[in-house]
């Protein structure tokens, strides 16, 4: 049997907007994992959340390209 597909559902998009909006301006890079079947629509949903709220999005690509394991979310900041 194969898992569910994570996405986001249409009320949890909302949620995020919402509590987002509050933090305007922010760079944000989405990674992931290739290995998943869903990674990259699931990428996609959280991808399109912060273009619809002003971010600046870099689409980065699958988490290959990284060294070592990651897992989850994780804030990063430009250099001032």
């Amino acid at each position: 049997m194969h898992p569910t597909p994570r996405r986001l559902a249409t009320h949890q998009k909302a949620v995020l907007i919402q509590v987002l909006l509050s933090f305007p301006d922010q760079p944000v890079a989405v990674w992931y994992g290739p290995s998943a079947s869903d990674a990259l629509d699931f990428a996609q949903d959280f991808l399109t959340i912060f273009k619809v709220i002003g971010w600046k999005v870099n689409e980065g690509s699958s988490s290959q390209t990284l060294d070592g394991q990651s897992t989850g979310l994780t804030q990063t900041r430009e250099p001032r």
